[in-house]
């Protein structure tokens, strides 16, 4: 479970966007008031991600789960550290994130990070263009 989320993420992150652990129809929660469907924005938000930060390096500090019951998917919620070099030198990002998993894909995700922080540094991240 913890495992599948990490090689999404970090994969997309990294430049290496597997679709096939992703949902067609993923929900994805990038910012409070942004919302977007479909695996293709997960991807476009990464790039946006790796162009702003440069090479990066992804550590998760810390990760658990929820198993899935007869209503609810299997969720996943990770803490995230993301490092990069901004337009004024080192950056580093906390991102928290949660997943929800239905037969070895993710169905949904919501992205929390301090979009503030990053702005204060002189980054502003694309949003996806893939709307709801």
């Amino acid at each position: 479970e913890g495992d599948l989320v990490r090689q999404a993420f970090t994969g997309a992150l990294d430049g290496r966007f597997d679709s096939g652990l992703y949902a067609a129809d993923c929900a994805t929660d990038f910012a409070p008031d942004i919302q977007r469907a479909g695996a293709v924005a997960v991807a476009e938000w990464a790039e946006g991600l790796r162009v702003s930060l440069g090479p990066l390096t992804v550590a998760v500090d810390d990760q658990y789960s929820l198993p899935a019951s007869d209503t609810l998917p299997l969720r996943v919620a990770t803490q995230w550290r993301i490092a990069g070099t901004g337009p004024q030198g080192p950056v580093e990002v906390s991102l928290i994130s949660h997943h929800h998993l239905v037969d070895g894909r993710v169905t949904a995700q919501w992205l929390a990070y301090d979009e503030l922080a990053l702005a204060h540094q002189g980054i502003i991240l694309p949003q996806p263009a893939t709307a709801v």
